[in-house]
């Protein structure tokens, strides 16, 4: 009897220590944001125009870049107005048209006027060095790849 207890009293606590260090602490990292932390360069941007059309749009974007720190803050450079900005980041799960898509958020306040202003890149696929999705820009919707240095 006794050792039927410690038997199962052991498997009980090292199925417990087991649960315990499996659970996230809030803040932490998962593993996709782990992948987003780092500098990131425009490596494409594009419009659809047209069916079998599109138009480069690298000349607007080709110096920027894109900060993601670990602890959810952010910096973005834009090269065109010589303009740092900082602000948040944040990875969500939105759901369109009943399907679900993973999007990249960063709030941002412009540094020159304290102007407020959003990234949000939609349908974003994320690999170790490299980052895509689609963003709402003033032209239109357009796509854009991001690789980090």
């Amino acid at each position: 009897m006794i050792k039927t207890i410690t038997k199962y009293g052991v498997g009980f606590a090292l199925l417990s220590l087991l649960m315990l260090s499996a659970c996230q602490k809030e803040g932490d990292l998962d593993y996709t944001e782990r992948k987003l932390v780092g500098t990131w360069h425009y490596e494409d941007a594009s419009m659809n125009t047209g069916i079998f059309s599109s138009e480069d749009l690298m000349d607007e974007y080709d110096a920027d870049e894109l900060i993601l720190n670990n602890d959810f803050t952010a910096v973005h450079f834009d090269d065109e107005t010589q303009v740092r900005s900082s602000g948040t980041w944040e990875k969500s799960q939105q759901q369109v048209d009943g399907c679900y898509t993973t999007v990249l958020t960063v709030n941002l306040t412009r540094s020159t006027t304290n102007e407020n202003y959003i990234l949000e890149f939609h349908h974003l696929v994320v690999s170790k060095f490299q980052f895509s999705g689609n963003a709402e820009t003033s032209s239109g919707k357009a796509d854009f790849e991001l690789c980090k240095d």
